[in-house]
């Protein structure tokens, strides 16, 4: 169980904690992209602060992380083998956003995230772990503020805060081979013209202690990241790229539909022991 904590602790240390940046950054033009992965201690960190639009890190084929602000999308994968075995995939994102047109209307976030979950059983054996899990966020705060990607889920003030954490703990006998999927959604005020930081983040995490086991999380499917502003409302961001290549964004009611889909598949999953903080 210690392995679990630690790898439960790495993985929720990530969104809140990471290396200085060389240099000083603009925090009110601000953006950012974090491809990261880790296996058995193995780290790769491909944080980029007002530099790079996209980036991937990768270890082997069996972790990968691709993050991309024109498309406003995270992929990750990994695949990781017992015994005494962890890893984790992690993309997080961010960049500020500045809205012009806005008459107090207002604009809806969503971060929508899927993919594929296969694990084999648990053996039964009480000296034996399998832990494995998933993890998402949605912030938006005002321009303002001095949310970075390693301080923007502790800093507070956000307009937007959306979190889930699915964790999956010995959870059953029977082998896994699931689809899973959630949606992340938040909407903010827009007054004349004004400015927003937008951050999002999804991440996956596998513990093994002494079971031969193999567990892949699949989420190359993609992690994206949507904008709804009405009619007359126009944004520019910080990056140049932010979403310019994603095609036709989704009408509110069309929002609302996905993420009631997402919920409907969500409460297919045959696990119960899904945790979500």
């Amino acid at each position: 169980m210690n392995g679990f904590k630690m790898a439960l602790g790495a993985c929720a240390a990530m969104l809140v904690a990471g290396p200085a940046a060389a240099g000083t950054v603009e925090l009110s033009d601000y953006y950012f992209v974090r491809p990261y992965v880790d296996a058995g201690g193995t780290t790769l960190d491909g944080i980029q602060e007002n530099g790079a639009t996209s980036d991937s890190r990768n270890i082997g084929s069996d972790y990968q992380s691709n993050v991309d602000l024109a498309t406003g999308t995270i992929r990750i994968y990994q695949n990781t083998t017992g015994p005494n075995a962890s890893g984790q995939a992690l993309g997080v994102f961010g960049d500020t956003l500045n809205f012009t047109g806005g008459d107090g209307s207002l604009v809806d976030f969503a971060f929508d995230f899927d993919g594929i979950i296969n694990a084999p059983a648990w053996d039964g054996n009480a000296s034996s772990y399998l832990q494995y899990g998933v993890s998402a966020t949605l912030y938006v705060f005002d321009a303002s503020s001095e949310a970075t990607y390693d301080n923007y889920t502790s800093i507070g003030g956000a307009l937007i805060s959306q979190s889930g954490f699915f964790n999956f703990a010995k959870p059953t006998t029977a082998a896994i081979d699931e689809y899973f999927a959630r949606s992340l959604s938040g909407s903010v005020a827009v007054t004349g013209d004004q400015s927003f930081k937008v951050f999002a983040s999804l991440g996956t995490f596998v513990s093994i202690s002494n079971q031969p086991a193999t567990v892949t999380m699949d989420f190359l499917h993609t992690g994206a990241i949507g904008v709804q502003a009405p009619s007359g409302v126009d944004y520019s961001s910080a990056s140049g790229v932010f979403l310019t290549d994603t095609g036709a964004v989704p009408e509110p009611a069309t929002w609302a539909v996905m993420i009631l889909g997402f919920g409907l598949a969500g409460g297919t999953l045959r696990r119960r022991r899904a945790i979500v903080a």
